[in-house]
């Protein structure tokens, strides 16, 4: 089995709470490398909330610079970005055993 090329898509079905999910941690996973791109640049606890539900704890992750993490987090938003497109479509739109 050959893998995709990047710019190839890759049509996936997925159920709406499991989309939810996916939604969710990628929107984690973004904010984790927003907070990562923060406090390496030295703005001490800018980008998070001591209120938080996570108590305003994070674990930085694993970089070599802002810069990247930035580029990271990102990619993250892009993909979150084009998930949440699809499925605002899919849900605006006709779908098979729809009525009318």
């Amino acid at each position: 089995m050959s893998t995709p090329k990047s710019g190839q898509t890759v049509p996936l079905q997925l159920d709406p709470l499991d989309l939810g999910q996916t939604l969710d941690a990628l929107d984690s996973r973004a904010a984790a490398y927003e907070k990562t791109a923060a406090y390496l640049d030295g703005d001490g606890e800018a980008g998070w909330d001591i209120d938080a539900e996570d108590g305003g704890l994070f674990v930085i992750e694993e970089v070599r610079d802002a810069d990247e993490a930035r580029a990271i987090a990102s990619h993250f938003r892009a993909i979150e970005a084009s998930l949440q497109a699809q499925w605002d479509a899919w849900r605006a739109g006709p779908r098979k055993g729809d009525a009318g």
